[in-house]
């Protein structure tokens, strides 16, 4: 989301091993980043060991917008996952309380998904412009996360969310926020011993247009869609030690986890469809 050259060259001979290249040396101490267009110093302690990796990765999406969302659904919900990529959300049903077996899982991507088979049907399609195929009122829920900001046709994609959802029925939208297009790109927290992947919206070369957090609310409301919730991805209580975990270890993931919350990266929002009486949110048979 090669090819060998061969020639008539003489090998040259092996070199002989030497003693094995010493990992680089992270930082001990505190790493303080400035730059004019961040609104104020990220400064990263040192790692005080209290975390595991595994365990900084559950607080974080324990506590994430994204996954209340799926462990929230109605019971026995069909839930849509738009831009599924792999398809690593089907296993949040089964990963820490509450569990959700219940949920009846679709998905579709541009590109063939790892884990389609945990889906109970998986498309591989271009959804931009075009009609999804699934019939009115399919779905209780739908994932939209970090897919909107790919999209050239985005009043299509939310009307087509609209038509998919039965009454009562909600989606979760998530996507960077307008200060990413003024952040410093991933290069400059990398030279400056972040580990990190996307933080300025240009970095992501497939990224089309933001939406701000009022175009969010105008483009799912022009539809008929109401807001429930919104507000931007924030983690300020884990943020020092998935930042210094991220330096201790070199790891991109969490460097991101910590920096898209220190900076406000991402902010969502979760839209209903008006109900009608007697009818369940589940998805329509």
């Amino acid at each position: 989301m090669k090819a060998s050259v061969t020639g008539s060259k003489a090998r040259r001979p092996a070199k002989k091993p030497g003693p094995p290249k010493a990992a680089p040396a992270r930082a001990a101490g505190p790493i303080t980043i400035t730059h004019p267009a961040l609104p104020g110093p990220v400064v990263i302690p040192a790692d005080d060991g209290r975390y595991r990796h595994d365990e900084l990765t559950t607080l974080y999406w324990t506590y994430h917008p994204r996954f209340h969302f799926l462990k929230m659904a109605p019971r026995d919900a069909r839930l849509f996952d738009i831009g599924a990529g792999w398809g690593r959300l089907s296993f949040w049903r089964a990963w820490l309380p509450p569990l959700r077996p219940d949920l009846e899982m679709h998905g579709c991507d541009l590109h063939p998904a790892k884990f389609a088979d945990q889906y109970a049907s998986f498309h591989v399609m271009n959804i931009d412009g075009a009609r999804l195929p699934y019939a009115d009122g399919f779905f209780g829920a739908v994932m939209l996360s970090h897919v909107i900001e790919h999209v050239e046709h985005q009043e299509r994609l939310a009307a087509e969310i609209h038509r998919l959802l039965a009454p009562g029925g909600m989606v979760y939208v998530e996507t960077p926020s307008e200060e990413s297009c003024r952040f410093p790109n991933r290069n400059f927290f990398r030279q400056h011993g972040c580990p990190t992947t996307t933080v300025n919206f240009a970095d992501d070369r497939t990224h089309r247009q933001v939406v701000g957090r009022q175009a969010l609310r105008e483009l799912f409301g022009g539809c008929g869609l109401a807001v429930e919730e919104a507000g931007t991805v924030r983690l300020p209580f884990l943020e020092d030690a998935l930042l210094a975990r991220a330096v201790a270890e070199n790891d991109q993931e969490l460097g991101s986890y910590g920096l898209w919350s220190r900076l406000g990266f991402a902010h969502y929002g979760i839209f209903r469809k008006p109900p009608r009486s007697g009818m369940s949110a589940k998805g329509d048979a």
